[in-house]
């Protein structure tokens, strides 16, 4: 039956669904999923030459700044490039968009996030230094004064961001631009957050990978609003009505850029989220959300966990 989809558009669907499935089934620490991540690996080794090459403590702010614009512009071009090149290398061997599915999958945040959440519930169950150094690697926050109520509303803000950030994101940019619109993405997306805010000199020159970040993220944390809002109807104990408020309260998160992703969770599961953030010895500030809501705990962290997954 025809449905009146363009064939380009009913064949990115599907690349889609693929890459969706084999992300849930594959991507965890499978060879499959190391072999897929390749080129994720090869960015970040690129990245990191790139700080050291250009992000030194001696050079001013200014030409730090200079330099930033400078990285952010040349890892837009050269991962839009890079996408270019394989897709059109992909369109000349047959069944590749089976290839363009896995390599989807590979930089998809979808199970990774979900594996991630069971270990920090776990790890809290466990004791509260455990849960402490879990959060810590995952997050990169100091949890050294966080208690478990603390650690609890850490992942969770975690869960939120992720889903916007880590699948809603891949998805969209894919959509809208194939591998080329999804490289670059990636390649900005992972830059700003391996150039980290733990110095003065880092946040300087950072600062464009920042806001490109951001661009490439505003309208995935807006499309991910219907999809989480389908979520929480099929959640026990997700309040529709909760979320819808707190997403017009305008609260600024400590990163401003998900603070409708990080208010939507806090209103749904009816939790205090939100406050000051601490990444290593510099603390962002933030707005509390569900200042008149219970704290949350490791209950809350598997409520929030089944709201992503259903969401998804």
């Amino acid at each position: 039956m025809d449905l009146g989809i363009p064939p380009a558009l009913d064949q990115s669907l599907w690349t889609l669904l693929i890459a969706i499935l084999a992300n849930l089934t594959l991507c965890s620490s499978s060879r499959i999923s190391r072999f897929f991540s390749r080129p994720m690996v090869l960015a970040g080794r690129m990245i990191n030459m790139i700080e050291r090459r250009y992000n030194h403590p001696s050079v001013n702010e200014g030409a730090r700044r200079v330099d930033s614009i400078s990285v952010a512009v040349f890892l837009l071009i050269f991962g839009f490039l890079c996408g270019l090149g394989l897709s059109l290398l992909l369109q000349q061997i047959p069944f590749g968009w089976i290839i363009d599915a896995m390599l989807i999958a590979a930089v998809l945040g979808l199970r990774p996030m979900l594996e991630r959440m069971r270990l920090i519930t776990r790890s809290l169950e466990s004791s509260l230094e455990e849960g402490r150094a879990t959060i810590t690697l995952i997050t990169g926050r100091d949890t050294a004064n966080l208690d478990k109520n603390g650690l609890s509303a850490a992942a969770i803000e975690s869960i939120a961001m992720g889903f916007s950030q880590g699948f809603i994101a891949p998805l969209l940019w894919y959509a809208l631009g194939g591998l080329p619109a999804l490289f670059a993405f990636k390649l900005i997306d992972t830059a700003s957050i391996m150039i980290d805010e733990r110095s003065d000199h880092a946040r300087s020159f950072g600062f464009a990978l920042r806001y490109s970040s951001a661009v490439f993220l505003a309208p995935a944390i807006f499309l991910s609003l219907p999809f989480l809002f389908l979520g929480s109807l099929i959640t026990k104990g997700a309040g529709l009505a909760r979320g819808l408020h707190m997403a017009c309260a305008r609260k600024r998160y400590a990163w401003p850029t998900f603070s409708l992703s990080v208010a939507l969770f806090s209103g749904f599961l009816g939790t205090r989220l939100g406050g000051p953030v601490c990444i290593g010895s510099y603390q962002r500030t933030g707005d509390i959300f569900g200042e008149d809501m219970p704290s949350p705990s490791i209950s809350t962290i598997n409520q929030a966990h089944k709201l992503a997954a259903r969401s998804a």
